[in-house]
């Protein structure tokens, strides 16, 4: 076969039309640029600016939710007391520990029912660093079957920076969960129980 003028073995042509299109191929393509040093430095700024705004507030969100979890594990634990000196007809005494946990006497541990009901603030998923318990100067509460308690008081939960504190009426027992800015909520178990009644 003649090109141009010039002999080409078919074997030969196939192979110079596809260096050919390889050719044109490879030219197309812009050449691969890798990133540069000034421009690696300007995202990782970027990233570290965003995860130092970012961090603080997840910390203050993760402690406001532990703080509104104990107080709440707290409040329903109060009216589970009250619920059970009612329903057994005898005295319920919930025992505040000075580390943060409390016991409720005669109200049986549902994981070890040879033991009284306890609960470690401490532990996950509450972490309270520190509590004040103030019951009249007394560090516990005795509920009587009418479901009143022997004294009114206040506990005050700290969660990090957050603190809550549960005021319990000496009248009625009701609590009430106080942050900062007044009250937050009174106990939904205890709504419960009124409509049982």
């Amino acid at each position: 076969m003649r090109i141009f003028g010039f002999s080409i073995g078919s074997t030969q042509l196939r192979h110079s039309v596809a260096e050919l299109r390889a050719d044109r191929i490879v030219r197309r393509l812009p050449a691969c640029r890798a990133f540069s040093l000034v421009e690696m430095v300007m995202v990782l700024t970027i990233i570290s600016i965003a995860a130092a705004i970012t961090v603080p507030r997840f910390s203050r969100a993760v402690a406001r939710r532990q703080a509104d979890s104990a107080a709440q594990r707290l409040t329903q634990d109060l009216a589970l007391a009250r619920h059970h000196a009612r329903v057994s007809s005898s005295d319920i005494k919930v025992e505040f520990k000075t580390s943060p946990g409390y016991q409720v006497v005669g109200l049986p541990d549902p994981n070890n029912p040879n033991a009284n009901y306890t609960v470690n603030m401490q532990a996950a998923p509450y972490h309270v660093s520190q509590w004040e318990v103030d019951f009249e100067g007394f560090g516990d509460v005795t509920f009587n079957m009418y479901e009143r308690p022997d004294r009114s008081g206040e506990i005050v939960l700290h969660v990090g920076s957050e603190v809550r504190t549960i005021a319990i009426n000496g009248e009625n027992g009701r609590t009430l969960i106080f942050d900062g800015d007044g009250p937050v909520s009174s106990n939904a178990f205890e709504l419960s129980v009124d409509l049982i009644k």
